[in-house]
């Protein structure tokens, strides 16, 4: 290996002079990619996927994303990952089935095909430091993508254009339309490169580490792109600390879900059925539709119906509320070992059969196709309608119906899952500007005004520069809990202060530097109309705040008493069978 990393030191002298923190992620055991980097004489740090989520990616400005790495749990804290991009990082992504939920932009990984052209041939992965045409990628283990790019958002750059789909590769094509097997996504002051040819394979593998290989070429010429663009921050940022009376939803706050506050789940409720589906309410309030493991058919359907008093005044707006969650996500299964290894075994994608529904007065109100991830975090799950349209004037009470219906034949295959219904609430003018109720705060910029602060994207406002907001707040005399939705640079380290006059309410130091949105929360403090004044000390790199809100202070569960001496330990060992569903080949994620 020192042989090797000598010979391309020769060519790749450049490479030294640039010094940003590299990650490679690879899982344990030999990687071709690292083997690459020691090669071209790059220092970089090396973590598994799965310990990944431990590890921010602002200790690094360069993130490669090794061979069939699965990048589902960037999809965790898109947040994050995307800030990471747009502050200057750069991510280097290898050829991977898994789709990449997190990216800014959408793209989808399809079947194989091979190389048929290059579309930006001036740019710098074809020419800095070596020189390559059409025929030295196809040089690159055959020029084989295999799993070719496709339906690029906007902003993408296809670099590569894909050709004939690859005669050994039997799936079904996600897309018609071009496929790429290079594509290039500038975002913010950052970039996400993604391939699908394999040249540290080709250098390694097939070429036995000659560093003529067309594979260790191209790798060279990407590595060095990523040097070249990316911007040494990792080193000179600030380190991280846990962040004080904040949370990253104020949803958080909720108590777990149970039969109040809302509409009772149990009582008063008549459930109607067609077909081999049953209703069950668990002591949280939470309604379960359950469909049995058997095939299903169109027309079958199940549903549960209350009536709901009515306001006796209202004007404008009556706001439905409800929780809503199901358990199929939908997909392709496929053939592990074997001569068909990576062949479609089930296509698990059923789009168009069943629905979930809520209908008022007979009257669909909302509607989705159980198809698809649930909404990521849970907290998230709350649907609100407002469902005055569907109501005859003076009325004095409405019927609301929680529906599942099947559309089509499942034909033989069984169509086994489940739909969650929980927290149905109207809710009251007051409600709706609780965001533990209705929408999270309102925002910023119509809220704290100040000559030191400038409108940001989607309402909110930054401080460019240290000074002074006001705050003026309205709401009825009680106890209340302030909270300013921050997002935490992990460029700098500012700080917030909320003030009552000579009351200090909150006082945050901005330390998490994680790049994530943040809800800073004051101590409960008595107030109704009131002017309260927020000081920014900026440090270098602008305060945003997006968001503010205003919540009625609800007392924290404290811990349970310890038990009396009369509570006795279990002696032996419990045994509870379960019974568990089959999920193989199911991806899902905080679920």
């Amino acid at each position: 290996m020192k042989r090797l990393a000598c010979l391309a030191l020769l060519s790749i002298m450049h490479i030294s002079t640039a010094n940003p923190k590299v990650l490679l992620v690879a899982p344990p055991g030999e990687s071709h990619t690292g083997l690459g980097l020691d090669a071209l004489g790059v220092k970089y740090e090396r973590v598994s996927p799965s310990d990944l989520r431990k590890r921010s990616p602002f200790a690094s400005d360069i993130v490669i994303s090794d061979r069939e790495v699965s990048r589902r749990d960037m999809a965790r804290d898109t947040e994050q990952w995307r800030e990471f991009v747009r502050l200057g990082g750069v991510f280097i992504g290898c050829r991977t089935s898994d789709p990449d939920a997190w990216l800014p932009v959408p793209i989808t990984h399809d079947r194989g095909y091979e190389t048929k052209d290059l579309l930006v041939p001036e740019h710098p992965v074809f020419n800095t430091p070596h020189a390559l045409d059409l025929a030295a990628l196809k040089a690159v283990h055959g020029g084989s993508i295999y799993h070719g790019l496709c339906a690029l958002g906007e902003g993408w750059t296809p670099l590569i254009e894909a050709g004939k789909p690859l005669s050994w590769d039997k799936r079904t094509p996600k897309v018609d339309g071009p496929h790429y097997g290079m594509a290039e996504l500038k975002y913010g002051k950052g970039r996400i490169l993604l391939f699908e040819l394999i040249p540290a394979y080709n250098w390694f593998h097939d070429e036995k580490g000659k560093t003529s290989a067309p594979g260790a070429k191209l790798l060279e010429n990407i590595v060095t792109y990523a040097l070249a663009s990316a911007s040494e921050q990792a080193a000179t940022r600030p380190p991280a600390k846990p962040l004080t009376n904040a949370v990253r939803s104020l949803r958080d706050l909720m108590p777990s879900p149970k039969r109040q506050p809302g509409i009772d789940m149990v009582a008063d409720w008549t459930v109607t059925q067609r077909g081999p589906y049953e209703s069950k309410t668990d002591f949280r309030g939470v309604r379960t539709f359950l469909h049995q493991d058997s095939p299903s058919q169109a027309g079958n359907f199940i549903q549960a119906s209350t009536k709901l008093k009515l306001p006796r005044k209202r004007d404008g707006q009556i706001l439905l509320q409800w929780y809503e969650s199901d358990t199929y996500c939908g997909g392709r299964e496929r053939i592990l070992g074997g001569a068909k290894h990576g062949q479609t075994a089930l296509n698990n994608r059923k789009q168009g059969y069943r629905f979930k529904q809520v209908l008022v007065n007979g009257e669909v109100v909302w509607e989705q196709d159980v198809l698809g991830r649930n909404v990521q975090p849970a907290q998230r799950r709350f649907r609100t309608v407002d469902i005055a349209p569907f109501l005859a004037k003076g009325t004095a009470e409405a019927e609301v119906t929680l529906r599942v219906e099947d559309r089509k034949d499942s034909d033989e295959l069984p169509f086994f899952i489940e739909v969650f219904f929980a927290r149905l609430a109207l809710l009251s003018a007051a409600d709706t500007t609780d965001p533990l109720l209705g929408e999270e705060g309102a925002p910023a910029n119509q809220k704290i005004l100040g000559p030191d602060l400038a409108s940001g994207a989607d309402g909110a406002l930054r401080a460019t520069r240290s000074g002074r907001g006001s705050w003026a707040v309205g709401v009825p005399k009680g106890t209340y809990r302030l909270a300013l939705q921050v997002v935490d640079s992990p460029n700098g380290t500012g700080r917030i202060q909320l003030r009552k006059g000579g009351d200090t309410l909150g006082d945050w130091e901005l330390t998490a530097n994680d790049g994530r949105l943040w809800w800073l929360l004051s101590q409960p403090v008595e107030f109704g109309v009131d002017r309260l004044t927020v000081d920014f000390s900026v440090d270098g790199v602008p305060i945003e705040v997006a968001r503010v809100a205003v919540f009625p202070a609800r007392p924290v569960p404290g811990a349970a008493k310890p038990a009396g001496k009369k509570a006795m330990a279990s002696k032996e060992p419990v045994a509870i069978p379960l019974a568990l569903t089959e999920t193989a080949g199911v991806a899902r994620l905080r679920e």
